[in-house]
C-alpha cells in the first residue's frame, strides 16, 4: 500500500507540474510558429476542456478498475501528450499534446482520493488528502517557478535547440 501511495502522489505532483507548465512554455512557442493569441486560447481551452470531462469519467473508472490503474494509464496519456507538446513543430501537433495531456491528467485527482477513500480511515484518511493537495500545490509551485527561472537562464533559442535537437 505504501508503493501505491507514492505513485498515486507522484503521478498527482506530475499533474500538477504538467498543468501549469504550459502556461511558461505557451508563450515561446506562440512566438516560435507564429500563433494568434485566439489559437492559444482553444489549445489552452481543449486542454481544460478534456481535464474537466475526465475527472467525471475518471471516478467512473476507478470505481471500475482500480485507482491504480487508471493513474497509470493517464500517466502514459499524458507521456504521450507531453513528448507531442513539446516537439511542438505545429500548432495542431501541440494542440494534439495538450488534449492528450488534459485526457490523461483528468482523472489524476479522482485517482488520489478514491484510493484514500479505500485505504485509510478517519483522520488518517484526512491527513492522507490534505498531504496529497500539498503535493499537488508543490507540482505546481515547481512547474511555474523553477521552469521559468531555467528558460530565463538557458534562454529560449537554447530551449528550443534541446526541444528540437532530434530532428
Amino acid at each position: 500500500m505504501v508503493i501505491a501511495t507514492i505513485l498515486l502522489l507522484t503521478g498527482y505532483f506530475l499533474s500538477a507540474f504538467l498543468k501549469i507548465s504550459a502556461s511558461i512554455t505557451m508563450p515561446m512557442f506562440q512566438q516560435r510558429l507564429g500563433m494568434s493569441s485566439s489559437a492559444v486560447g482553444v489549445i489552452s481551452s481543449m486542454f481544460f476542456a478534456t481535464y474537466a470531462v475526465m475527472q467525471v469519467f475518471g471516478s467512473m473508472l476507478c470505481v471500475r478498475f482500480g485507482s491504480l490503474r487508471i493513474m497509470t494509464v493517464g500517466m502514459l496519456l499524458s507521456a504521450g501528450g507531453t513528448l507531442c507538446f513539446s516537439i511542438g513543430s505545429s500548432p495542431a501537433l501541440i494542440l494534439a499534446g495538450r488534449f492528450l495531456m488534459g485526457l490523461g491528467i483528468g482523472p489524476a485527482f479522482v485517482s488520489v482520493i478514491a484510493f484514500l477513500q479505500e485505504n485509510f480511515e478517519g483522520r488518517s484518511y484526512t491527513l492522507w488528502a490534505g498531504f496529497s493537495v500539498m503535493v499537488c500545490n508543490l507540482g505546481s509551485a515547481c512547474s511555474s517557478g523553477p521552469l521559468n527561472q531555467v528558460l530565463r537562464i538557458l534562454g529560449t533559442t537554447v530551449f528550443f535547440r534541446l526541444l528540437t535537437y532530434s530532428r
